[in-house]
C-alpha cells in the first residue's frame, strides 16, 4: 500500500466502524479454501503469505491508531453461506455501538 493510499485510508476511518479476523493461519488457510471454492479467476493466483501480509498490516495500523472502533471477529466457527442465523448473529454485532479502541469478539 503506498502512502498516499495509507493517508485515504485513515481519513476515512476516523467515524467508521473496521471490523477484522485474526490473523492467523487457520483463517489464511480458510480464506484459501473459500477462494478455491468460489472458483473466481482474477482470485487463482492470492497466496497464503498475501493474505497474511494483509492482515499482519490492518491489524498494525488498528493497532497504532485507535480513534476507530475496531471489532476483531473469530470467524473460524461461523459460516455466513451455510449457517444464516451465523449471518444474522455478525449483522447484529457489527450494528452495535462500539466505544473507539480494539474489541475481541468471540462467536
Amino acid at each position: 500500500v503506498s502512502p498516499e493510499g495509507v493517508g485515504r485510508f485513515k481519513s476515512r476511518m476516523k467515524q467508521e466502524l473496521a471490523v477484522l479476523t485474526p490473523g492467523c493461519v487457520p483463517s489464511v488457510c480458510r480464506l484459501l479454501r473459500q477462494i478455491a471454492r468460489r472458483g473466481r479467476d482474477f482470485e487463482r493466483d492470492i497466496t497464503a503469505e498475501y493474505l497474511s501480509d494483509i492482515q499482519e498490516k490492518y491489524l498494525t495500523y488498528f493497532r497504532e491508531n485507535q480513534q476507530t472502533p475496531t471489532l476483531l471477529v473469530d470467524t473460524e466457527n461461523i459460516d455466513f453461506v451455510e449457517n444464516k442465523s451465523d449471518y444474522q448473529r455478525f449483522k447484529e454485532i457489527i450494528t452495535n455501538h462500539y466505544d473507539a479502541g480494539i474489541h475481541r469478539i468471540l462467536f
